[in-house]
């Protein structure tokens, strides 16, 4: 068994998972992906955000991008250094606060990364938050950024 997760990681890795560690432009020709924060009064998300789950919005918790390419965004995430999580996810969708259902898209990262790269996002307003990973599920949601690739 460890074998195989051992040979599963290294084939991820080989194929970068759907992520680029590069901050140069592929195509100059394509408009680089606008970035806004979708909200930043911590009040108004969390009661947004607690309408609509059980999932409390953590503001200890702080997503950030940045455009890169055309179809790339860079996310860095902070928090308190005296906090833990067994790993992160990022979320993506259409609709703001997005949560990590399972079927939406989502990126699971590593507790100690603090950033990456989600390339190749399709065209549209796609938002994105981060979460904190407790007991393997989701425990807090960072605050909504979103990315328009044109």
């Amino acid at each position: 068994m460890h074998t195989y997760v051992m040979a599963s990681c290294a084939v991820l890795l080989l194929l970068g998972a759907g992520c680029a560690n590069t901050d140069t432009p592929t195509n100059v020709d394509n408009p680089i992906p606008s970035v806004k924060e979708a909200e930043s009064n911590t009040d108004t998300a969390q009661a947004e955000a607690s309408e609509t789950s059980n999932t409390p919005l953590s503001s200890d918790i702080r997503l950030t991008a940045t455009q890169t390419t055309n179809t790339s965004v860079t996310f860095e995430w902070e928090l308190p250094e005296d906090t833990t999580y067994e790993g992160f996810i990022i979320v993506r969708s259409l609709e703001p606060n997005p949560e990590h259902s399972g079927k939406n898209y989502w990126f699971r990262q590593h507790p100690s990364r603090r950033s990456v790269t989600w390339t190749p996002l399709p065209k549209g307003e796609w938002n994105f938050r981060i979460c904190g990973l407790k007991h393997d599920e989701c425990s807090v949601y960072s605050n909504n950024v979103t990315a328009i690739v044109e």
